[in-house]
C-alpha cells in the first residue's frame, strides 16, 4: 500500500533476498485503492516495528505511490 518500486530489477532483487522464506506478516487495509494491473496491496511486516514499505521508502528503493492518500500510513510515508 502507497509504496511504489517502479518495478525496479534491484529493488525486486534486495526484497526478494529480504523476504524469501522468511516468516512476513499482511495486513490489509479496510479500504478499497484503485485497481493497478494486478498488484495486492499491503503492508508486509518483517518484525513488528516497521512496515518493510516503509523501510523501502527510508532506503530509497521506492517512492509513496498516488492514489492511497487514504492510507493510514501514506501521512507517514510522505515524512520519510
Amino acid at each position: 500500500i502507497a509504496t511504489d518500486t517502479e518495478a525496479d530489477d534491484d529493488t525486486f532483487l534486495y526484497v526478494k533476498n529480504q523476504l524469501l522464506g522468511k516468516v512476513v506478516y499482511i495486513l490489509k487495509e479496510n479500504i478499497s485503492f484503485p485497481k493497478v494491473e494486478s498488484y495486492f496491496d499491503a503492508y508486509v511486516y518483517k518484525t513488528t516495528e516497521e512496515s518493510f514499505n516503509a523501510h523501502l521508502i527510508k532506503q530509497g528503493l521506492a517512492k509513496v505511490a498516488d492514489g492511497f492518500e487514504r492510507a493510514t500510513q501514506y501521512e507517514e510515508f510522505l515524512n520519510l
